[in-house]
């Protein structure tokens, strides 16, 4: 599963573009990879100049905390 880094995104739109799927949204001012819509064809990953997009196993991610609201 690919999944994009907010720390190193610089919002420049490459990996919407080159998605066939219409799958990365941009939520909450983050560019995001919806899971039931990605096809895992590396086509953001291929696009992204910057290194943002990383594909990894969700069992091997850290769990991340909601912001309290």
């Amino acid at each position: 599963m690919f999944f994009i880094d907010p720390d190193t995104c610089t919002a420049c739109d490459s990996c919407i573009d080159a998605c066939p799927c219409d799958a990365i949204k941009i939520v909450d001012g983050h560019h995001t990879i919806d899971p039931d819509l990605c096809v895992e064809c590396g086509a953001c990953y291929d696009a992204c100049e910057y290194g943002s997009i990383f594909e990894a196993d969700l069992a091997d991610l850290e769990a991340i905390p909601k912001k309290d609201v």
